[in-house]
């Protein structure tokens, strides 16, 4: 059984208030990358993967002599802020025992970060994967316990597959929330109902499986109509019910 505490953790982070949410925000144009700014003998085929607070439309990626490197972008919004998760995929492997440099701009576009590397001579095998396990399911209404007035909208998910992964939430052709950081029996706090959660395996190349979907009418949705000192808790992808510090099950939602 997941320790009770770490839950709880988890929940007054993806529950924060707005005006929290804005700290959380203020984050470094690259936050994370992988791999780390000045890494050495990086697979040639590796992704670029990047988190932080940056416009994705201003990436670029060179070699140490100027050339320009052409790559796709699979980005989305990360950890509902005004931020990127974002992979860089050379269309190409990079040459062998070169440095390059990959730049990117803040979303007020006044200041730019690097990411300098040095590639190796070896490339990453390809591997076959199996789709991962996921199972979903939405709970909106949720009063902010800053801001009561304000309600959540809030994902759960549940699978036993949390490395090399991705997750994507999204409502028509619009990415609410992507990260490759996944934790299971948390929740994602959304700007909006999502109608569909994805998750792929992903590799260091950047290679992705085939999703697992949960959508539409598979997806359910509910809404909140917990008591007074009630928080949701999301168990292995169902939301229900906690009265801390002793778990209550129930069912306090209706069906949309």
């Amino acid at each position: 059984m997941r320790a009770l505490s770490f839950l709880f953790a988890l929940a007054i982070l993806q529950l924060a208030a707005p005006a929290q949410a804005s700290l959380l925000c203020s984050r470094e144009t690259i936050e994370r990358s992988d791999p780390a700014d000045g890494a050495r003998d990086v697979p040639r085929n590796q992704a670029l993967a990047l988190e932080g607070v940056f416009d994705p439309a201003s990436l670029s990626l060179e070699s140490e002599g100027g050339d320009a490197i052409p790559f796709e972008l699979n980005a989305g919004p990360w950890l509902n802020c005004p931020g990127t998760s974002a992979d860089v995929l050379p269309r190409s492997a990079l040459s062998a025992n070169t440095r390059y440099v990959l730049r990117v701009k803040a979303l007020d576009g006044k200041t730019t970060s690097t990411l300098h590397f040095t590639t190796g001579t070896k490339t990453l095998p390809e591997i076959s994967f199996a789709p991962p396990h996921l199972t979903a399911s939405v709970i909106r209404g949720v009063p902010d316990e800053h801001q009561p007035t304000q309600k959540l909208v809030l994902a759960c998910l549940g699978t036993n597959d949390t490395e090399q992964v991705e997750l994507r939430i999204v409502r028509g052709r619009e990415v609410l929330h992507r990260t490759t950081r996944v934790v299971s029996g948390g929740f994602y706090r959304l700007p909006k109902v999502p109608d569909c959660i994805e998750l792929r395996r992903r590799l260091a190349t950047g290679k992705r499986s085939e999703p697992v979907a949960v959508c539409g009418k598979q997806l359910s949705v509910r809404t909140w109509k917990g008591t007074a000192g009630e928080r949701p808790s999301c168990e292995d992808g169902i939301v229900r019910s906690v009265r801390a510090p002793t778990p209550k099950f129930g069912s306090p939602f209706r069906a949309r």
